[in-house]
């Protein structure tokens, strides 16, 4: 039976670099001197409580020719030059589309030692996105969604054969189970069933029995233990709604590339024994 492809599959899809940008606060002429532009933006920082990490982007004229952060601009030694003396040349390097996917810049900050894109839509540059910036919102619920949708299709798979699946679980864990489904179904008349109690498991619960009952060949016990750990931490600090040292970003860009790269293979190999018809054994359990 095919399974029904839901939202969660097209967030990494959904989420693009225009919806984790920043706007460019201003533009600065090339040759400009650096001391007035850097006593206003103190200024106004001071005032209207702003971020003092921003990005500007310079200009020939009319012509945008190079970029530069706040924080070069406040450079002490700089004192006494001009803009251009302190901004890095556009690049196409240094440019994304702003269709670009969320999780390719993800990839972008994990491999290249750029501190910052700059965001093109046609021929204008729109905004710019670094690090920080990414992991905002709109990011963390693609990362939610991730965790979401590998939660999803491992209980898709294990609902398949519930009584093996419950079974391998141990006796304290079974309990758990029933405990929050009767914490969850106060209303409940009848005993659950092995089919509806596996909904009431934790998450790594259903990694463990994928794992157990090795439903999927194509990844390791050990890859599937590793996924739903790490699944479920970026669960909990996205769900987070106030900054906190748990929070996602805390995780530097190589760690949590790393992690999502395993959440997305170990989802897409669960997904796919799941499109896959059952097989049985002799003895009637899953092959």
């Amino acid at each position: 039976m095919t399974r029904r492809v839901s939202i969660l599959d097209s967030l990494p899809k959904l989420i693009t670099a225009r919806d984790v940008l920043e706007p460019i606060h201003s533009v600065l002429q090339q040759d400009a001197l650096i001391v007035p532009i850097k006593e206003s933006w103190i200024e106004t920082c001071m005032e209207e409580g702003c971020d003092f990490d921003q990005i500007f982007l310079v200009v020939d004229g009319t012509r945008p020719v190079a970029s530069v952060g706040s924080i070069e601009l406040l450079d002490p030694e700089l004192e006494g030059t001009r803009v251009r003396d302190a901004a890095d040349p556009i690049s196409p390097d240094a440019l994304v589309a702003a269709n670009t996917r969320a999780l390719d810049l993800l990839e972008l900050f994990a491999t290249r030692d750029n501190v910052y894109y700059l965001v093109l839509d046609g021929h204008a540059i729109i905004g710019f996105v670094n690090y920080r910036g990414l992991l905002g919102p709109a990011f963390k619920l693609l990362l939610l969604g991730l965790a979401l949708n590998l939660e999803d299709v491992a209980l898709g798979l294990i609902r398949r054969q519930p009584k093996q699946s419950f079974l391998r679980l141990s006796p304290g864990r079974q309990q758990k189970a029933s405990e929050v489904f009767q914490m969850r179904r106060i209303d409940a008349k009848e005993k659950p069933s092995e089919k509806e109690l596996l909904y009431y498991t934790s998450f790594c619960d259903k990694g463990f029995i994928v794992a157990k009952r090795k439903l999927v060949a194509t990844v390791t016990n050990r890859e599937l233990t590793s996924c739903f750990a790490v699944a479920e931490t970026i669960r909990n600090r996205c769900a987070h709604t106030s900054p906190s040292e748990d929070d996602i970003a805390q995780m530097d860009a190589k760690s949590l590339f790393k992690a999502v790269s395993l959440i997305l293979r170990c989802t897409a190999a669960i997904a796919e024994q799941l499109d896959a018809p059952i097989q049985l054994d002799a003895t009637g359990v899953e092959c």
